[in-house]
């Protein structure tokens, strides 16, 4: 070519805008086959095929572009050109630019700027220059085709994402994606009551909007793709995805460090440090100021163990009536001060004790000079006492004392002590008037030294350093992920082999995750500082024992899974074999993770919650047409508990069968005793409590189904359309407890509602 002519050449090939968006192809990728090209320029192969080959041509005839069919560059010359090209689109951009304003995400105005899109792909997805130069420059080109008058960051990422799908760059887009809520979302839960916890506030309105987030993030950028699509298709289920990268799930304090030395205010805050205690009732505020501080630490449950026993010191010499109306008012702050997540209560539970175990019995009185615990034997009974006393009452408006919640720990010896019969028939008496109290059998030789538990039956022994202290004390459940066991039966259709392989591999995932939680805890402790009172210092080690914390697996729909796998019902001898082969199994590899990675793993049972709803209509969509073979009023929910809650049993039968369970679901188990409102003999109940104890059973309560009178304030057992003494319809409300926890009926999930109706109720 005469160099004469090559300007003009060079000149007549951009004239062609087709040939122009050639050029720009090939610089930001090359080299590109002829097909690969025309693709990429979404141009019709059967139709301008020709069209586009005469274009190549010219471009190869103007020495812009070389190569041939199986693939095409641009010469040096075509590198120069088009380089003078870019810039003087980015002059026209930029001038272009200044016209359009962008609103940022630090909510200021600034003009457009295309290497802050580069800066932030550079900065959070970690992407090469070059790739973020070639993706900076293609959202520019089509933001400013785009004609619009002004520009958001969201607007703006959103562009950047869809180019980065597009091209492939899948693991950059999960770094960029804006996280939240669509508008329309945030307007539902603002507005619809039923998408959003009872009685909620502006402060439940923001906590929901924050855990979008949160639950986005960890499902984005934290976890792996494996288990976040797992949790997202239903085969297992993190109840706790909202919090579960900030902070644990359970804690059972020691109350000993406070009532000694006080809390002291963290040198940065404007709180007041508190005292140690002089009184009864300075004890039991410390003691509340302790659970209502703690409540923004955890994401589930909070408790004290030996309640009573810790702060028996503090009565002696008191009177009854001093006593009362100090434990009074510890019941009424507990109960009444919304300091939980969302604006709720805190979820708390006290563990009491009958008698003094031995192994506590010689240990110095914390403050108390010259005394041990064994000391103070009456005064611990006197406490549980006057405590019953109150719970007898309940509130003023007539309902029951729903929180703290309240364990009492039955040991070997204790419904065989003739000094204890009053307490224990004062106990049952509770029971029987409004079903809250949760009993903790200790006889079985697997309970171990010291066992304890928290009104969502968290549990924790002393097997695991075999020291009560370490093991039960100032340590809890980091969290829990839930194994969906019907989902696994319907995949392996009756296949034993493949429900085994199945399970296992739901059960990994599970372990990945919350050992991925662990890891990011240790982060917020020790690099974030987000959780001080964790590492609140108690003569110079952290609070919380994080290496002494179990990591739960549990599952949901046991006697469902069974009787798709094996078409018996779980209390057949086929059905009970394969549920205790279904825990053995996913008991084996937690065993083997606590040899390799030394940490606490432990198997428990679920609770009662709405995440299980979202597993059961994930079901119901994916296998309806398996489920039209059933009977239309099965599987309308599943299970919490390990038998069918409307199998008919005798209560008897029913606590045999729960036997098989308990002892291996060491991380938390509960048997629950649905009883009707007829229920008026504490002594039969008593004997009822005599035979569970009897039992390798661990932890089990009485279920009353209980309606509220607000306009004459009484609760009575039983479900009444209207109150029997003032007629009203209106101002009656429900509490039921499915698991070990009332909630009121309008709470409850659609899955939760029919177990309530249907399960089996006994009658003493």
């Amino acid at each position: 070519m005469n160099m004469d002519e090559l300007p003009q050449k060079v000149l007549s090939a951009l004239s062609s805008s087709m040939r122009l968006d050639i050029l720009k192809l090939l610089s930001r990728q090359s080299p590109l086959t002829f097909t690969q090209i025309m693709q990429m320029m979404n141009l019709e192969p059967t139709t301008e095929a020709g069209r586009f080959g005469y274009h190549l041509r010219e471009l190869k005839n103007s020495n812009l572009i070389e190569g041939n069919e199986s693939g095409y560059n641009l010469t040096e010359l075509g590198k120069k050109v088009i380089e003078f090209v870019w810039s003087l689109i980015d002059f026209s951009k930029t001038e272009m630019a200044k016209e359009i304003p962008v609103r940022t995400s630090e909510y200021a105005i600034e003009q457009f700027d295309r290497n802050k899109i580069k800066e932030a792909l550079i900065r959070e997805a970690k992407v090469p220059n070059d790739l973020a130069n070639e993706i900076a420059k293609e959202a520019e080109e089509q933001l400013m085709q785009a004609n619009v008058s002004y520009l958001t960051a969201p607007l703006i990422r959103e562009v950047v994402n869809a180019i980065l799908v597009l091209k492939g760059y899948e693991q950059y887009r999960h770094s960029l994606t804006r996280l939240g809520l669509p508008p329309f979302e945030v307007q539902r839960i603002i507005k619809e009551p039923k998408i959003r916890p009872l009685n909620s506030t502006p402060e439940t309105i923001q906590k929901l909007l924050g855990d979008s987030i949160v639950e986005q993030y960890l499902l984005l950028n934290i976890l792996p793709r494996n288990v976040a699509d797992a949790h997202l298709r239903g085969d297992i289920s993190i109840p706790n995805a909202n919090s579960f990268i900030l902070r644990p799930n359970s804690i059972q304090h020691d109350l000993r460090p406070f009532l000694l030395d006080g809390f002291s205010a963290f040198s940065d805050s404007l709180s007041i440090s508190l005292n140690p205690p002089k009184t009864f009732h300075q004890a039991l505020m410390l003691t509340a100021k302790i659970i209502e501080y703690s409540q923004i630490h955890f994401s589930g449950m909070q408790s004290i163990d030996f309640f009573n026993i810790f702060l028996a010191p503090y009565v002696k010499g008191l009177s009854p009536d001093q006593i009362k109306e100090c434990l009074m008012l510890f019941l009424k702050e507990l109960g009444s001060t919304y300091v939980g997540a969302g604006g709720s209560l805190s979820l708390s539970t006290i563990n009491l004790e009958f008698e003094i175990p031995e192994f506590l019995s010689n240990i110095s009185v914390s403050g108390f000079k010259n005394t041990i615990y064994g000391d103070f034997v009456n005064e611990s009974h006197v406490i549980l006492d006057i405590l019953l006393d109150l719970l007898l009452e309940g509130d003023k408006n007539g309902k029951p004392i729903f929180y703290p919640c309240q364990i009492f720990k039955i040991r070997p010896d204790t419904l065989t002590n003739p000094e204890l019969e009053s307490l224990i028939l004062k106990t049952h008496e509770v029971i029987m008037k409004w079903g809250t109290p949760i009993l903790a059998n200790l006889s079985p030789e697997w309970q171990t030294t010291n066992a304890n538990y928290t009104g969502q039956f968290d549990r924790l022994d002393s097997a695991w350093k075999e020291d009560f202290e370490l093991d039960t004390l100032r340590t809890g459940n980091l969290d829990q992920i839930f194994i969906n066991l019907p989902r696994i039966a319907y995949e392996s259709k009756q296949n034993d082999v493949n429900f085994l392989e199945t399970l296992n591999e739901r059960v990994n995932l599970a372990v990945s995750a919350l050992t991925i939680k662990r890891s990011q805890l240790f982060t917020r402790l020790f690099e974030d500082h987000l959780l001080p009172l964790l590492t609140y210092q108690v003569k110079s080690e952290n609070y919380f024992r994080l290496e002494h914390a179990t990591n739960a697996i549990g599952y949901i729909g046991l006697p469902e899974a069974i009787e798709l796998h094996t078409n018996s019902k779980i209390n057949t001898k086929t059905g009970l074999k394969f549920a205790q082969k279904i825990l053995q199994n996913m008991q084996e590899p937690l065993h083997k993770n606590t040899e390799i990675t030394g940490f606490r793993w432990t198997l428990r049972q679920s609770y009662s919650e709405t995440w299980i709803d979202r597993l059961l209509q994930l079901d119901n969509k994916k296998f309806s047409r398996e489920k039209e073979i059933k009977s239309s009023n099965q599987f309308n929910f599943y299970n919490t508990s390990n038998i069918n809650s409307d199998l008919s049993l005798s209560w008897s039968d029913r606590i045999r069968l729960e036997a098989n369970f308990h002892k291996i679901l060491s991380g938390g188990h509960l048997l629950v005793i649905p009883v009707s409102e007829s229920l008026n003999d504490v002594n039969a109940l008593v004997e009822i409590s005599n035979k569970i104890c009897a039992e390798p059973i661990g932890l089990y309560t009485f279920a009353l189904d209980l309606t509220y009178c607000s306009q004459c304030k009484q609760t009575l057992k039983g479900n009444y359309k209207k109150c029997p003494r003032c007629n009203s319809a209106q101002n009656i409300n429900y509490f039921n407890k499915l698991t070990a926890l009332y909630r009121s009926f309008s709470s409850l999930s659609k899955s939760e509602r029919n177990e309530v109706r249907n399960r089996q109720k006994l009658s003493i």
